[in-house]
Order: structure tokens, then sequence, then C-alpha cells
């Protein structure tokens, strides 16, 4: 596996706010001199975007996982697809992380952070050929029914719909599987790809938590009495707590009893809910790799002041750092149902 040396890494890191300066500084000045229609439509997102890729490899360095990078490179590749603004958008951002690398670092430590940036300058063009017409997977059929009420804010209309599936379906933790999150996920593409409006992914988003918030009641009464007590987080920096708000609702309608902090929650106030409310299980998503190193930093805190606390990690971000994350003690799940059956294990009643 490829990877960088101790004294590459430690050089990004000391120029890094240097690197930044020069690559916003070049976006800007191409923004404003050459009147390209794609750049034009990009505007101040390209600024955004080379915020984020920034970010990404100093994940990538920092923890080194050069293999992951191309993996993670196609989330922007699908993303400028989907807006339109096209590969030499793309390459501008690239191209400028290059030429500050380049520029600042010395040989050959500049090289190694250079080449795999370049690699993926030089496959550009087949990667653009090669993405999808749309970010992220074909909707689901009865998704795509339910965003119309949805983003409309009819939470009636929508759960009568959801409801309409009870026959086939017949338990609130399937519902949740197989009709909630797939909908979950076409309303946030439909939102990265700037086909709804803010509002209407707001109007969604509380609906969606009105209606999750509903589902466990139609669990079975022959369900056992809550045993275990499961808390669920998002990562610190992220803002998307609608998937922690449907896990919640899962794992209640499996009889867990459970306490949900929501996004944004800072390292040390997610350390100390564990301490002061000792679940038996600390679920936690990880939506971005941008975001590992605030993940890590909960671990962290967890092992010095909460050792006993088991921690289940699922989302996206998970993908490329899945042995990273379990050499550190997290147990990490691919979906809910997996990570229902892991939490299950660790408590003993599997």
């Amino acid at each position: 596996m490829p990877s960088v040396s101790d004294l590459a890494l430690a050089l990004f890191e000391t120029e890094y706010p240097s690197l930044w300066a020069i690559v916003e500084k070049r976006i800007q000045l191409e923004w404003s001199s050459h009147r390209d229609k794609n750049l034009e439509k990009g505007g101040f997102h390209l600024i955004d975007y080379a915020v984020h890729f920034g970010r990404l490899i100093r994940v990538i360095y920092r923890y080194q996982l050069i293999g992951a990078l191309r993996k993670e490179f196609l989330w922007y590749v699908n993303l400028f697809k989907d807006y339109g603004w096209g590969q030499d958008a793309l390459s501008l951002i690239l191209d400028s992380w290059i030429i500050a690398i380049q520029g600042l670092i010395k040989q050959p430590e500049c090289n190694e952070l250079a080449e795999p940036l370049q690699s993926l300058k030089i496959d550009l063009p087949d990667l653009f050929a090669a993405a999808g017409v749309s970010y992220g997977s074909s909707p689901h059929a009865f998704a795509s029914l339910l965003v119309e009420p949805l983003i409309n804010g009819d939470i009636q209309e929508a759960q009568k719909l959801i409801l309409s599936t009870w026959p086939s379906i017949s338990s609130p933790d399937r519902l949740i599987v197989e009709i909630l999150l797939p909908v979950i996920r076409e309303i946030g593409n439909l939102w990265e790809r700037h086909q709804i409006e803010i509002y209407q992914e707001h109007l969604a988003t509380q609906a969606l938590k009105v209606i999750l918030l509903r589902l466990p009641a139609l669990k079975p009464p022959s369900l056992s009495p809550k045993r275990y007590k499961a808390l669920v987080t998002c990562t610190p920096g992220d803002e998307h707590d609608l998937v922690p708000w449907a896990l919640s609702s899962y794992l209640e309608t499996k009889g867990w009893a459970v306490q949900n902090l929501g996004g944004s929650l800072p390292v040390d106030q997610i350390i100390a809910a564990a301490r002061a409310l000792r679940p038996d299980v600390l679920f936690i998503t990880l939506t971005m790799l941008i975001l590992l190193e605030d993940f890590l930093k909960v671990l962290d805190g967890l092992h010095e002041n909460f050792p006993s606390c088991r921690v289940i990690v699922g989302g996206r971000g998970t993908i490329s750092a899945q042995a990273l994350l379990e050499s550190q003690g997290a147990i990490v799940a691919k979906d809910f149902e997996q990570g229902h059956q892991m939490a299950l294990r660790v408590v003993g009643d599997a």
C-alpha cells in the first residue's frame, strides 16, 4: 500500500496554512481572469470544495490511507458532473493543490505528496466519462413516491402512504430499513444535486423526524421490555442527524432504551454524555472520511474516561478506514441490521 514518509507528512502539516492560501488565491485568479462558463457555474462553491478536498487529503496523508484516495475522489467527480461544473472546474482544484505542494515543499517530499494527486489528474477524463449521470444509487420506487408529500411537509399523506405498505412489511423495523432509509437517501441526493430547494429539504427532514418518532409505537406488544440502553450520535462536525434519528427509532422497535444526542455535538460533550448516561452501546455515524480525526478523538476520550464503553460506527466514511477504526477498538457495521446484531453480541445477548 503506498504511503507518505513521516518527513513529508510533517512538512505538509507545517505548511498547510500557506498551502491553502496559495490554492485559494489561484482559484480566485482563474475564476476572475478566465471567463469559463463552468467556473462561473461553480462560483464560490469551488472554494468550498477546495477546502473540503484539502481536509480530505490531510486525513489521507495523516492516516496513511493513500489507497482510499481514488474511491473518495469519485464523490467529487460525480458531484461536479451532476452540478454541470465540468471536468475543468475539478481539474482546477487538483492543479491548485499540486502547484501549491510543489511550490512550497522541498524535493523529494513534494513528489511523494503530489504524485497521488497527479495520478488523479491524469485519469480525470476517464473518471468523468465513467461517472454516472447522477450521483448516488437509482431511487427506490416507493421512495420516489414519498418524495412529493415529504418535500411539501405533508406528514399525514406521507404517513398514509407508508402505512399502506403494512400488509406486506408488517413491522416498524422493516419499514425503516426498506422504506424510510431509501427515501432519506433519495432526498439527500436531490438536495446535493440542487433539484429541490433548501426549504423543501428542511420540510422533508422535519416530516421524517415526526414519522420516525411515531414508528416505535407500532412495535408488537409482545416485545420484551427494554433491557439495554443505547446512546446515538453523529461524529463531531456532522450536521446530518436524520440517519441517527432513524437508527434511534430502529433500535427502539427492537426493544432498546435509546437516547439520541443528534448532530454537531463537540467531542468533550459526547464523552461527557457517555460517562453520565452509561449506555451499553454508543452508536455513532461517520458519514465522511474528512471527519475521521474527530471520530478518533471521541474514541480516545472514551478509552480514557469510559473504557468499558462499546462503540459501533457506521456510514460512508467507515468504508475506507475500516481497518484503522477496528484497530482503535471501534466495531464497524455496514447497516442497521448488522449494527444491531453486533450490539447484541457485545452485550452478551446474541
